[in-house]
This record gives C-alpha cells, structure tokens and sequence, in this order.
C-alpha cells in the first residue's frame, strides 16, 4: 500500500462521522489500547490508518451497537468477514 492510500485520523473520522456519531478521537484511541486497530505513524510522527482500518472500525462500531463491549476477546476475532 502506498502511504498515500493510508488516511489520517481527521480523514477517518470524517469518513465514519455520518453512519457512526459515536466514532471519536478518542474512541479511536480506546481501539488502539485494546489493540483492535494498529496505526502507523507516517514521517511526520503523525498516525496514519491503512485504508482497510476503516472496514475493522465499521464491524467493532456496529458490533458496539448490538451490545457488545470493543475489549471482549470475541472483538479480536475479526478477520475482515461481516
């Protein structure tokens, strides 16, 4: 992937922002802790997601919704399969 296909935090966030209001910085940070999203860092020091980090961030966000919590095990078990 070329690192211009990776999208910044701002990008990402814009781009869940209409179906997920609940995606926030901070979320977003809780889904690194939990290690359920892994951002690069790009040469500037900035976090960079690989655009495939937002199909991951669609199937936690909406298992979310059906009441589960990002840091139960069965969040780790996605494997890019809704």
């Amino acid at each position: 992937m070329n690192p211009s296909d990776d999208l910044t935090v701002g990008e990402v966030l814009s781009l869940l922002q209409e179906d997920y209001p609940e995606a926030t910085l901070g979320r977003l940070r809780e889904f690194e802790d939990l290690s359920l999203i892994t951002p690069e860092l790009g040469t500037s020091g900035h976090r960079r997601y690989p655009a495939a980090t937002l199909d991951r961030l669609r199937w936690v966000l909406d298992k979310m919704r059906d009441g589960f919590d990002p840091a139960e095990p069965e969040m780790l078990l996605y494997n890019g399969n809704r």
